[in-house]
């Protein structure tokens, strides 16, 4: 089954458009696409696939991208459409594109950087879309959205994945920004943190925020878990509480030394 298809039209400088250019926009466009569509998507389904189907050679040269998906997956999702809203959003705002993730960040910065350096114009569309063209602004907010600093705080989430490849860490996902954030944690935290997996906790230390996302945290001072949704008590289970005894609400509020 083909999904939607992307169209790029790119005018290079004096007219001519070299093989790096070509091989580096359509390359970094798929690139994005597949991360879109990775991010977006079931990870339990295949990935999608991007074919070439359409390309014409004058200039500027035109070509055609069609997504391919697999016939027995659910509808799925519009990763065309998320690409050219982020790539829209980035031209004139400052804010992270809600598809994107760092490496597509990057990825556009990378697109819209071959402006003034090999191509004139890059102009994206697909069917029912409006042409959106990339501009030298998509660096300087990709740049702002990238800067890092670091304070003390903490992240709340679910535990979910425990590596040793080359330093211990934790992955939680945070349950403000619904991202991943890698722990960097101690021997005995690393056995603490096998206690809680798959459990709701509570992480504090040195964490490094890309603008408002946390990334990692980067020395972890303590683990705490927290109790399961399931196990939090429900507004039915609590008895209500008597605050009058066997006086009058009203006359407790009056008080003893109320007059009428």
């Amino acid at each position: 089954m083909t999904h939607k298809t992307l169209t790029m039209r790119l005018t290079g400088a004096e007219n001519i458009i070299t093989p790096d250019c070509l091989i580096e926009a359509l390359n970094d466009s798929v690139r994005a696409l597949r991360d879109i569509s990775r991010s977006a998507s079931d990870s339990s389904l295949p990935p999608a696939r991007w074919r070439l189907e359409r390309i014409k050679m004058d200039s500027p040269l035109e070509l055609t991208l069609s997504e391919i998906v697999p016939a027995s997956g659910p509808g799925p999702v519009d990763t065309v459409e998320l690409y050219l809203r982020g790539i829209r959003y980035l031209n004139t705002s400052g804010e992270w594109p809600s598809a994107f993730s760092e490496e597509t960040l990057r990825l556009a910065k990378r697109l819209a950087g071959l402006l003034n350096n090999g191509l004139s114009k890059i102009e994206l569309w697909a069917p029912d879309e409006e042409v959106v063209q990339p501009t030298q602004h998509i660096a300087a907010h990709v740049d702002a959205l990238l800067k890092r600093h670091i304070e003390f705080g903490s992240i709340e989430g679910r535990l979910e994945l425990i590596s040793v490849h080359k330093q211990d860490t934790v992955k939680v996902w945070d349950v403000r920004s619904g991202a991943p954030v890698e722990c960097h944690v101690s021997g005995p935290q690393l056995d603490e943190a096998k206690e809680c997996l798959g459990r709701r906790v509570v992480i504090r230390g040195r964490i490094q925020y890309e603008v408002h996302r946390p990334q990692a945290i980067l020395d972890v001072i303590d683990i705490r878990q927290l109790h399961a949704e399931e196990e939090l008590p429900r507004a039915e289970d609590i008895a209500p509480v008597d605050l009058t005894g066997d006086v009058d609400p009203v006359d407790y509020l009056r008080g003893p030394n109320d007059v009428d």
